[in-house]
Parts: structure tokens; sequence; C-alpha cells
């Protein structure tokens, strides 16, 4: 018998789903953008989630401001851009995109999925200016402190479609903590100040370490 499981429960006043095992603990909030609003270490009790106790929470609307009324706190997903910009490229150029993007301010559709001692929430999105289709999955294994997060994008024009994504996770830090990343390489992509300003994207050709990363992007 798998001890992940999966019920409903409400994060300030809005429905939300609990997944959790002996280890760890996920709120997730479809309504809110699928927002991951809390993430508990069960052992000690540790919130790794930073929430802001000073905002409102309510819907928001396509187009809003996130940083003006929006910023809550948790873990959001920022696509087609991070900025609030112009879309550069044909056939969508000058179609407005957000701040933090489109996917923050919309609900997303839900399933749950269970599997030999592996418990998921995938999680669905669409574009509102730009056609696409942003799928994240969230899998939590029993006896399990660490969670998975999957992604896939779906382009469902006939035409190329660049694009800005940035998970957007505030931790609760304190002075002392440290993030570690495991050592690897990747190759960056990055707008730098040139898609919000001349509505280029700009390529950080060759492949970083995370170590490295931070010299390359400044």
């Amino acid at each position: 018998m798998t001890d992940c499981k999966l019920s409903k429960t409400t994060w300030r006043g809005f429905i939300a789903y609990r997944l959790e095992n002996s280890q760890i603990a996920l709120i997730v909030v479809p309504t809110l953008g699928a927002k991951i609003a809390s993430m508990v270490y069960k052992p000690s009790g540790r919130e790794w989630l930073w929430s802001n106790p000073y905002s409102t929470v309510k819907p928001a609307q396509h187009g809003d401001c996130y940083t003006d009324k929006f910023d809550l706190g948790g873990w959001d997903e920022c696509f087609p851009s991070v900025a609030k910009t112009t879309y550069p490229e044909s056939p969508w150029e000058g179609v407005e995109i957000g701040d933090h993007g489109e996917i923050w301010s919309q609900p997303w559709q839900t399933e749950i999925i269970s599997d030999k001692g592996t418990l998921a929430l995938n999680m669905v999105a669409t574009g509102v200016g730009l056609p696409y289709r942003f799928e994240r999955t969230i899998s939590i294994n029993e006896n399990d402190s660490t969670m998975s997060l999957k992604y896939s994008v779906e382009n469902l024009s006939d035409h190329d479609m660049p694009f800005i994504w940035s998970s957007h996770p505030i931790f609760a830090v304190e002075p002392g903590m440290k993030l570690s990343f495991p050592t690897q390489e990747m190759t960056v992509f990055s707008s730098s100040n040139s898609f919000r300003l001349m509505g280029k994207f700009k390529r950080l050709v060759r492949i970083r370490q995370w170590q490295n990363l931070l010299q390359h992007c400044s």
C-alpha cells in the first residue's frame, strides 16, 4: 500500500490539491495559475515556499500586472515571456504579453495520475495571445522527500514561436541558507534586455555550467 495521498483542500479560500507522502506535502491551486502554494518537509515541518501575508488573494485576469497586486509568493510559471512586452515575431507581431507572461493568471485543467507508488498532478494551460499548450506534471514517490516537475509545450500553429519560460519559486530563505544545484551542462537562452527593449531574442550560444551561469547572464 502506497503512502502517497491526494486530497482536496483550500488555500486562502481557493480550492486546492494536497499531494503528500510520509516525507513531503505540497499544495497546488489550479485556479491561481496552478500555483504551488506550499511545499513542506514533514519531518521538520519546514515550509520551503514564502507566502505574502499582506496581499489579498483574488483571481487575476489576462493582462493584469503580477507585481502590482498578485505577487502572492509560492511557485508560479512564466510563459511565453517574463517581462511585459509585445511579441516580436510574425504572425503575432505586436500582440501584448503581460507581466510574467500569460499562464500565471488563468485557471489550469487538472488530471490526477496514480500508478505503482507514484502520485502525479498533470496540469495544462492554453495560450491567450499565442496558440500553444503548456503542460506541467508534478509527481511524488512513496517514502521519498523529493518532487519531480516535468514540462512540455506544444506549438498549436504552423509557425515558429520563440518564447521565454521561467519557473518562478519564491523560497522562504533565512540568513545562512544556500541553494545547491547539481553540476550539469545546458544550453542557455536569454532575452537579456533585448526582448523587452527591441523585441529580439538573444542566445547565449555556448554550453555553460550551473556554477558559471551568473557571470554570463549578468
